[in-house]
């Protein structure tokens, strides 16, 4: 908003779903006892190359998009994978955990998001003509 600009800019936004694009993640839960209190759950994460060299690839190219990431799995594996992804230096705007409701349902307010790269067919229909197919682990 600058010069008399009264019209509000957003960046074009890219969603990338952190489960099956960018890694395969394993739930590891203890099992429930009667005394005991359970324990948090564990993941495993395996990391796949091709896609974070993709996500380098996008930043370089087009630095003016959003390239956010996001989970539906919980808040502290996206902790988890934003540590990482910093540690590697890998491009990222936003991580962040959402419901999968939620998530569907704020999509239609979000005119500025260009494509949601999922590998989950029950979870592509939901994302309507932003949904974009991803071969698990393959470039996006």
């Amino acid at each position: 908003m600058q010069n008399g600009d009264l019209a509000t800019h957003f960046r074009e936004e890219l969603i990338v779903i952190l489960e099956g694009v960018l890694c395969q993640v394993t739930v590891n839960e203890e099992p429930k006892r009667r005394f005991r209190r359970q324990q948090p759950a564990t993941y495993h994460i395996n990391w796949h190359e091709l896609p974070l060299k993709r996500m380098v690839t996008i930043k370089e190219r087009w630095p003016d998009y959003e390239l956010n990431v996001v989970t539906f799995i919980s808040p502290r594996l996206a902790d988890e994978a934003a540590e990482f992804l910093d540690l590697i230096d890998a491009p990222y705007d936003s991580i962040s955990y959402q419901g999968m409701g939620s998530f569907t349902g704020s999509l239609r307010y979000r005119p500025h998001v260009r494509a949601v790269y999922d590998c989950d067919p029950q979870r592509l229909d939901n994302y309507g003509q932003l949904g974009r197919a991803v071969v698990r682990g393959e470039d996006f």
